[in-house]
């Protein structure tokens, strides 16, 4: 029995000398460096080094005194700053992109740990196409948001084209699951409203599998469809990149809080998405200057109808609005709010190949 004791003693013992108390005044230092930080992962497939990223991003982001990058594995980095103004500037502007890819930032935060976490999504504009005009209210584009992520913010903003006027919406977005070209509507008639869905900023997408950090070249299902003589339609349109930000149309601020391989040459082709009728409507109000460089899916095919479309839509991209949802807005809107978004990108910027 004391053996076993004396057993017990050792091994606990040995438990120990692993061990180090760590003290607040040990990491006081330490802390104030990261308090001048920002947590940020870049959402792509491919997989970019910590010399790469700061090279790239001195430039980007004008040189920022004291500026360095730490690596934090799986294409997450931490950003460090020596002046509180740049570190502000730059968590404001994102998300960014960089080689059309979507970088997001957000400031450490020490309390919360949340620098431990894989950063899962981002912020992103989306824009709907395609309401009636009864539907267009706060309310409704509230509901429609829920379905793309967490609602930040909605509003009605001035377009050019077809449809004049349009609701926005900000929301937080899950880059783990599939992106989507469409919602439909169930009004308090019980027709179903196909309403077309566009990202501002959005980075590189495959339109075959519908998720980011990749194009078709570069998809695995593509690959393996391919090899199986399996290769389907694409599931979403590439049309989703928005190429107008609009004009805010009123002052209102409605927000809503968030909870803090390639493809073988020889092998088949996917099928693209036709294109639905709400963007050839947006588009029919567009001069030939405005709709130069739009980067469009083939023709439609003109057996395949609106109806069939709706029928194959899965019950994840109904939204299903009531009357008391479908009030007309609010007359006496007051001139423009002239803010356009700009994308906080250096184009001209080109970093070395890795």
């Amino acid at each position: 029995m004391a053996r076993q004791a004396r057993e017990g003693n050792s091994d606990s013992d040995g438990e120990s000398d692993n061990e180090v108390l760590i003290e607040e005044e040990d990491i006081k230092k330490g802390k104030e460096a990261c308090a001048k930080s920002l947590i940020g992962r870049v959402f792509a497939d491919k997989k970019f080094s910590v010399g790469t990223i700061e090279n790239a991003f001195r430039s980007i982001w004008s040189r920022p005194e004291g500026f360095r990058v730490s690596d934090r594995g799986g294409n997450n980095f931490q950003f460090f700053f020596d002046n509180d103004k740049d570190l502000m500037k730059i968590e404001k502007g994102s998300p960014w992109l960089f080689k059309d890819y979507v970088l997001h930032v957000r400031r450490w935060n020490n309390s919360d740990r949340r620098e431990e976490r894989e950063m899962q999504g981002f912020p992103v504009w989306a824009q709907f196409w395609g309401l009636p005009e009864c539907y267009k209210t706060i309310e409704v584009g509230r509901k429609l948001a829920e379905k793309i992520g967490g609602v930040i913010e909605v509003g009605f903003y001035e377009m050019k084209g077809g449809e004049s006027r349009i609701i926005k919406t900000r929301v937080e977005m899950d880059a783990s699951k599939k992106l989507k070209d469409h919602v439909c509507v169930i009004g308090p008639n019980h027709q179903a409203v196909e309403i077309g869905v566009r990202y501002e900023k959005l980075g590189r997408f495959c339109t075959y599998c519908a998720r980011l950090g990749h194009e078709p070249k570069g998809c695995e299902l593509l690959d393996t469809d391919s090899v199986m003589k399996s290769v389907r339609q694409d599931k979403i349109g590439d049309w989703i990149k928005a190429y107008q930000m609009g004009r805010r149309i009123n002052n209102e601020f409605n927000g809503y809080n968030v909870p803090g391989a390639n493809l073988n040459d020889q092998g088949d082709k996917p099928k693209k998405k036709p294109i639905p009728s709400w963007l050839l409507n947006s588009l029919s109000g567009l001069s030939m200057k405005e709709t130069v460089g739009a980067k469009l899916a083939p023709e439609v095919n003109s057996s395949h109808s609106k109806s069939d479309s709706l029928l194959e839509t899965s019950e994840a991209n109904l939204v299903d609005i009531t009357s008391a949802s479908t009030k007309e807005p609010q007359e006496g809107v007051q001139g423009l709010m002239a803010v356009e978004e700009v994308q906080n990108v250096d184009q001209s910027y080109s970093p070395r190949k890795e």
